[in-house]
């Protein structure tokens, strides 16, 4: 018979991780993970033979699981399934918070390798894109230069004309075919009619590249200042397209689609960063001036207008204010312009969009302090545009502007830590990276870390928990459970049995408040879960040798409760009584 033991050493967690990193995929990891956080693990045994036996159940569906430590490709499960499943990601999860109840820890460090490769593949795919486009150019600068010469020989002896002035008749202009004369909304007016993503999906970034090299090609023979400001329409349009996609679709959008299209939204704004970047703006006002005109007039009615629900249009106003709105004095124009606005809405419905535009412009002067206080002059924070000051942080983190970027994410506790304010869970997880990153940096203490995530309760329980644990500040770890009215039937087991290990009294409020608290609410469903913690209440009562206390303490539940008559027959079944 094989011996068991308590935890893997650490020689054993580390050699297991290294597989587990070479041989599961980011989805069946993830997948895992929320198996592992759901509790789907119910039993587990790790062997001295070096193998993990284990018990999972979902919906009502039992697996048998057998992890192999030393060869992880030969472990199996009875699903059934080819290769390497989301049951044995879930059990490794398990196995390795007993070990060094990191697991939440490591699942963020497996997303943001994650989010690097595909940054890597989506960075290779726009080089190769970008090269392809040149040879193109090339190529079809070469076969116009061929027509032009073959054209030349084949031109017959110019016919005289007879005396006088012909009438010129107008230019024929073919109805699919774009010239550099056009206007920019002549040519999002083009585009339009003609391109489009396939509806009722999410879009990813390598379907934008497509979009995008499709309107390009239009361009082959222009000049090249034409070419870098058609290509930057291009994505701009792209952008829009994706924008409405989302505002028309993400009410019965899974969490994983519209994360797929707000990560395709990121990549167009970073693509659109660059081309801002690369384009000489001063030679576009020199040359033609008209178009930064028609470009700012184009962005003005599709993205930085009061109506416009475009989650990107503070980060690109940013951009574009860094880029263009230094050339011929127009940030110093747009600010007076905003002022106005805002000043003229006084008593009327606010201008929210002008309120983040000009705390926007506050930002690009570095000024946070005037910046904050503007969008503090919003009469419900509930509009504020969260996920757009997220990408704002995200650029100072970028530059490694650390001071700077301490006082936005300091600034946005206000935002977080209200309940009445409705967050997405993905951009509390983008907030709380860049607070991980600052403190993984040593830009705040640990103690200052420790209080960040306290003003962020409950929305911050995982991470605190997990902090208060390495900490072993058990008490203050039960005081946060009960503040934030975690059920203690759901925590990880491996929690509860490291408190219970120091001082198992320590848990007995944590299920006194949530006993009372289940049977206050009279939910039939929640008196099984009131009897098992009675059976644990009843079991540390015993170990501390206070068995006169439980008693009571169950006598005075059994006459405060005695008309929850479900209550009581349960208590009977369960021999409590």
């Amino acid at each position: 018979m094989m011996g068991s033991r308590m935890k893997l050493t650490p020689q054993e967690l580390q050699v297991l991780l290294e597989q587990v990193q070479q041989s599961f995929s980011y989805d069946v990891l993830m997948k895992g993970y929320e198996a592992y956080t759901q509790r789907c693990v119910t039993y587990l045994q790790i062997t001295t033979a070096s193998r993990v036996i284990a018990g999972y159940s979902s919906n009502g569906t039992p697996y048998e699981v057998e992890l192999d430590i030393d060869f992880l490709n030969i472990s199996t499960c009875t699903c059934g399934g080819a290769g390497l499943c989301e049951h044995l990601a879930a059990v490794f999860f398990e196995v390795y918070q007993i070990g060094t109840k990191q697991s939440d820890s490591l699942m963020r460090n497996f997303e943001r390798a994650e989010r690097e490769r595909r940054a890597l593949v989506e960075d290779t795919a726009r080089r190769e894109a970008f090269k392809r486009r040149k040879q193109e150019e090339m190529e079809k600068e070469r076969l116009h230069k061929e027509q032009q010469q073959s054209a030349v020989k084949l031109v017959p002896a110019r016919v005289p004309l007879p005396s006088g002035d012909a009438p010129k008749s107008p230019p024929i202009r073919p109805s699919k075919q774009l010239y550099e004369t056009d206007t920019v909304q002549d040519w999002h007016d083009f585009w339009a009619k003609k391109y489009g993503f396939k509806p009722n999906s999410a879009i990813d970034f390598p379907e934008v590249f497509i979009l995008v090299s499709q309107i390009c090609n239009q361009a082959r023979t222009w000049t090249e200042l034409q070419r870098q400001l058609l290509d930057l329409h291009a994505n701009l349009f792209a952008l829009r397209k994706i924008s409405d996609h989302v505002d028309n679709f993400t009410h019965w959008w899974s969490s994983s689609q519209k994360k797929i299209c707000l990560e395709t939204v990121e990549n167009c704004l970073e693509e659109i960063g660059s081309m801002l970047e690369e384009i000489d703006w001063d030679a576009v006002q020199k040359m033609h001036p008209d178009r930064i005109d028609q470009t700012l007039k184009w962005l003005s009615s599709n993205f930085f207008t009061e109506e416009s629900r475009c989650p990107c249009s503070l980060p690109l106003y940013a951009l574009c204010g860094q880029h263009i709105g230094r050339i011929g004095q127009r940030l110093e124009k747009e600010a007076a312009r905003l002022e106005k606005e805002i000043a003229d809405r006084k008593g009327a419905q606010q201008p929210v969009f002008a309120l983040h535009a000009r705390a926007c412009l506050y930002w690009l002067e570095a000024d946070d302090s005037a910046a904050t206080a503007c969008l503090e002059r919003l009469e419900d924070l509930q509009r504020l545009e969260i996920w757009g000051l997220l990408e704002l942080a995200t650029f100072l983190w970028r530059e490694e502007q650390w001071e700077r970027l301490v006082f936005w994410l300091r600034w946005l506790i206000l935002v977080f830590s209200n309940e009445a304010i409705v967050v997405d869970e993905e951009e509390f997880e983008d907030y709380m990276d860049l607070w991980w990153d600052v403190f993984e940096n040593k830009q705040i203490s640990e103690e200052q870390w420790g209080e960040t995530l306290s003003a962020l309760l409950p929305r911050s329980v995982g991470a605190y928990s997990e902090f208060l644990l390495e900490r072993k500040s058990y008490r203050r770890w039960v005081d946060a459970m009960i503040v934030c009215r975690v059920h203690p039937l759901y925590l990880d087991g491996t929690e509860i049995r490291t408190v219970k290990k120091s001082n198992p009294a320590l848990l007995l409020p944590l299920y006194h408040i949530t006993v009372d608290h289940c049977l206050r609410s009279k939910k039939q469903d929640m008196y099984t879960d009131v009897v098992d913690m009675l059976q644990l209440i009843k079991q540390i009562y015993t170990d501390l040798n206070q068995l006169g206390q439980w008693e009571s303490y169950f006598a005075h539940l059994s006459k405060t409760f005695s008309r929850l008559r479900r209550f009581q027959q349960l208590l009977k079944e369960e021999g409590l009584r």
